[in-house]
């Protein structure tokens, strides 16, 4: 869950934008209160109308000398706040998000491309409070010569953690990139610290000369820890790339006793002020008069976890235009700075109105992380004024036999699941080892000796080496003797599906008994058949990119990326979810088993009823077959029960009918609701129009032997659904 507070260098108050809050609430230890003179209301206070000032005279009086005065001035510029949010130059105009999400009930058909799955580079800010023997686990775990990590190392740490990690991270280790923020947050939980800091880590991430050109960014604190492996999550991104990984899902209110309507203040009416002065953090509940001046009525917010996944122009994106006054970003942190736990609203509020069409378009809301909720220490609700804020905190993950098997079913069957909290290198290292031991084994390399009955032709991979290898023409690659000596040695294998994750391509290689032999170290790899990826362009001169204009070729991206990928192929086991056989390049003797395997987005609440059809070389439809897709679901296989009976280039095609993504998003996502006398917490759309029909399709090779396919399929040919 989110922690928060601050205290920031002046290089950092670029971020820094008016903030405010009420009664004081308890702090880990309660420290005594100096004795406060009641003093007038400041007289900005006394002249405004409609002002309930009771509270605000409450407010003022609560708090420590040291804070009343930068309270009351911060208050007071929350009146003048609310009176320019009519003035587009200095507070965006949001726009209805029912009318911005684009036209619906077309008709789109795509032929899917092949491409390379390669790995990611990410980008890790890690958020350091005193668990620094996990710090040091998670990057271990985490540790790729692609990534880079960045430390926040919170002003509270004391100096004996802070030295140990600066010792840490400045000792040499092998292609090991982290490095320290020097500037150094006062993070407090439920303030706005945690998400100042936060963005600071991702403007310094863009701009660190070693930080690299990274892809993707991540943020975790000290006490999460990876449930896969950090190959898993690359296939994972890789799989996604160009989408943005932002939860949504406010926590749960059904927690909350019947007798107790108010409890759901918690999650979105509360408001919080933190007092640079003394650290103090103070929160109130606005009255029914005063929400106006706290949530803007225009600006719909919705909540989850503030563990994200921002693909690179995003990130960029956001800090560009928080540095541009009244721009949508800008105007999302003024209002967020005020409630509790901005960090887990701030994102989920962007992707919908800050990044733009694109942003709403490539929002996938799913989870990248998971905690213990059946023990989830909810604390008690807030029922009345003066009543300390509640901050939801998971227990530590001790039990090492029912926890482990809990973090693996979760993990093996959403893919997007990674992460988890709460560990502690010392109290968990039980549920720790676990995890680290089948990571081990994951990453070990398990070669599986090729089966001719399953449909493998060695012929035929012999040929296909010495074709790509000459590449196009007669010119290029490694080929003549060095070829015909690497193939005179050892036996094809197959490296098996790396078991931390559900997606997969197929990776052969010729094995040796020398393993230092480097003529002999073939390799190919599957391509896999994807739709097209997100693209943003540049808009006029400022060269800045462009996340409005492109609004229409995002809607038909966003759609078609319900599915990702489309993989065919030979004797797939439903148990592994591998192919034991061929995959793209099909003998036509031992096609009888001929699947397909459908990666999907896994979006929540979306389902579909699919159509496949099967088509011969003259275009003739095969064979067809229609199955049924579960809302969430992450992958589907298929099989053809008619075997191929000629050569030839065949098709498979895949139609259903969807919703595009933000109506989508709009129907199964209500915002927060912020008017306490008719709070509903009601979709913005009950009716996402004609749903569009969609269809994409892919090619295979089905070949009578060698001569056939290496006629009919040279080496551009073959570059298409393999790499050598």
């Amino acid at each position: 869950m989110a922690s928060a507070g601050l205290k920031a260098s002046p290089c950092c108050r670029v971020f820094l934008i008016v903030f405010f809050g009420s009664v004081a609430f308890g702090q880990q230890e309660q420290r005594p209160q100096k004795q406060v003179v009641q003093q007038p209301l400041p007289a900005c206070l006394r002249e405004r109308d409609g002002v309930n000032e009771s509270k605000i005279a409450k407010l003022l009086h609560a708090t420590p000398e040291s804070c009343r005065r930068q309270l009351a001035r911060e208050f007071c510029g929350r009146l003048d706040f609310a009176e320019r949010a009519t003035d587009s130059s200095r507070f965006h105009h949001f726009p209805d998000l029912r009318e911005a999400k684009g036209s619906t009930g077309s008709t789109l058909e795509e032929t899917l491309g092949f491409r390379d799955v390669t790995p990611l580079r990410i980008a890790f800010l890690i958020f350091a409070f005193a668990a620094v023997d996990n710090l040091k686990r998670l990057v271990g775990r985490l540790q790729a010569p692609e990534h880079v990590f960045l430390l926040h190392v919170d002003a509270k740490a004391s100096w004996r953690r802070t030295k140990a990690i600066r010792d840490w991270t400045s000792s040499p280790h092998d292609g090991l990139r982290v490095r320290v923020m020097s500037e150094r947050f006062n993070v407090q939980r439920g303030g706005a610290s945690f998400l100042l800091a936060l963005l600071r880590g991702i403007e310094l991430l863009l701009h660190l000369p070693d930080a690299g050109d990274w892809e993707y960014f991540v943020n975790l604190n000290d006490n999460d820890y990876i449930l896969s492996s950090s190959t898993a999550l690359q296939h994972f991104l890789s799989l996604h790339r160009s989408e943005t990984f932002v939860h949504v899902g406010s926590p749960a209110n059904a927690l909350c006793p019947e007798d107790m309507p108010d409890c759901a203040k918690i999650d979105h009416l509360v408001v919080v002020f933190e007092c640079a002065h003394d650290s103090g953090l103070y929160s109130s509940l606005p009255s029914d008069d005063d929400l106006q001046l706290w949530f803007h009525p225009r600006l719909h917010t919705w909540a989850g976890p503030d563990l994200v996944g921002l693909w690179r122009p995003v990130a960029d994106h956001l800090v560009s235009s928080l540095h541009a006054l009244g721009s949508p970003a800008d105007s999302i942190l003024r209002q967020m700075r005020t409630q509790q736990q901005p960090d887990e609203r701030f994102f989920q509020t962007f992707m919908a109105h800050g990044a733009g069409a694109f942003g709403r378009q490539s929002h996938l809301p799913v989870t990248f992380h998971l905690w213990d909720v059946e023990r989830l220490d909810s604390g008690k609700p807030l029922q009345r004024e003066g009543d300390p804020v509640q901050i939801y905190s998971p227990p530590y993950l001790r039990d090492s036999i029912r926890n482990f098997t809990s973090l693996r079913n979760s993990s093996m069957y959403s893919p997007s699941t990674h992460f988890a909290r709460k560990f502690d290198a010392r109290r968990t290292a039980g549920v720790q080892r676990r995890l680290d031991e089948d990571a081990a084994l994951w990453l070990r390399a398990s070669p599986s000796e090729l089966d001719p009955s399953a449909g493998w032709d060695m012929q035929a991979l012999d040929a296909i080496v010495q074709v790509m290898a000459a590449g196009p023409g007669t010119e290029g690659g490694m080929k003549g003797s060095g070829i015909r000596m690497a193939l005179g040695k050892g036996s094809w294998v197959r490296l098996r599906r790396h078991n931390g994750t559900l997606i997969d391509w197929q990776r052969l290689r010729r094995e040796t008994h020398d393993a230092g032999d480097a003529d002999a170290q073939l390799q190919l790899a599957e391509r896999l058949a994807s739709p097209p990826e997100f693209q943003l362009g540049h808009s006029g001169s400022n060269g800045m990119l462009d996340f409005e204009s492109d609004a229409e070729s995002w809607r038909r991206i966003g759609l078609l990326r319900f599915i990702l990928a489309v993989r065919i192929g030979i004797d797939f086991d439903t148990e592994s979810l591998e192919f034991r056989g061929p995959v793209s390049l099909l003998p036509l003797p031992s096609n009888s088993g001929a699947a397909a395997v459908v990666y999907l987005s896994g979006r929540h609440h979306l389902a579909a009823r699919i159509l496949a059809e099967w088509t011969d070389p003259e275009g003739q439809l095969w064979y067809q077959n229609a199955f049924e897709v579960e809302a969430g679901a992450p992958m589907t296989w298929l099989f053809c029960r008619r075997a191929f009976k000629k050569p030839g280039r065949w098709r498979l095609s895949l139609s259903w009918n969807s919703t595009d993504v933000p109506s989508h998003f709009l129907v199964h996502n209500p915002p927060e609701c912020h008017d306490r006398l008719h709070c509903r917490h009601t979709p913005l759309l009950s009716d996402p129009g004609p749903a569009s029909q969609l269809r994409v399709t892919r090619p295979f090779e089905v070949y009578a032997d060698v001569t056939d396919l290496m006629q009919r399929c040279g080496a551009t040919c073959l570059s298409e659904y393999l790499r050598f």
